[in-house]
């Protein structure tokens, strides 16, 4: 009799260490997972030019937003939360930028308030000169009217600044002289990528 007991002890003792482990396991594949899904919340696009080469590295959730008209549902999922500028020459990283774009707080489906890009990059191109090559960055707030904003940025190869500004600002005049003066046409765009990741 006594030696059933301590059969059925050392089986029940066996089968909580086997339970914690099973547990131990579980949380461990869980952690991994959720460290491979964050990883993948990212997307690089790049520009080539030559030995140089802009990308353009897009931050964005997979929640929901919650919105009200449903011309912006191909919008609403997933949400860009943060995007920057990187610089290249020769595979060798010479900048890295941060964009002058606002963030907003946005409301999800689960009514999360979730803080989004308010005007995110969706286009880079080249103008190509004999002299001069720069990076043309455009983004947009994804609204119709006069009063939604655009971007755009133009860059040296190097990364160097030459013009950052929004469409509802009051410094068109400013664009238009540094078009003019480095002769950038706007409608003759070569290599243009799209940030699009509302597939």
């Amino acid at each position: 009799m006594l030696s059933q007991i301590l059969k059925a002890s050392v089986v029940l003792l066996l089968m909580s260490i086997a339970c914690k482990q099973d547990k131990t396991i579980s949380k461990s594949v869980s952690h991994n997972k959720e460290k491979a899904q964050k990883s993948k919340d990212k997307i690089i696009s790049s520009l080539n030019n030559k030995d140089f080469s802009l990308n353009i590295e897009t931050y964005f959730s997979k929640d929901t937003l919650n919105v009200v008209d449903y011309k912006e549902d191909i919008y609403s999922s997933p949400i860009i939360i943060f995007q920057k500028l990187s610089f290249y020459n020769k595979n060798k990283l010479i900048k890295t930028h941060q964009l002058p774009l606002k963030n907003v707080n946005k409301k999800t489906i689960t009514d999360k308030v979730i803080s989004a890009t308010g005007t995110p990059i969706y286009k880079a191109c080249l103008s190509k000169k004999s002299n001069q090559d720069f990076y043309i960055v455009n983004g947009s707030d994804y609204c119709n009217g006069s009063d939604c904003p655009e971007f755009i940025g133009i860059y040296l190869m190097n990364g160097d600044i030459i013009y950052e500004g929004f469409s509802n600002e009051k410094k068109k005049h400013i664009l238009k002289n540094i078009i003019v003066k480095n002769s950038i046409d706007l409608n003759k765009l070569t290599n243009c990528i799209d940030i699009d990741i509302f597939k």
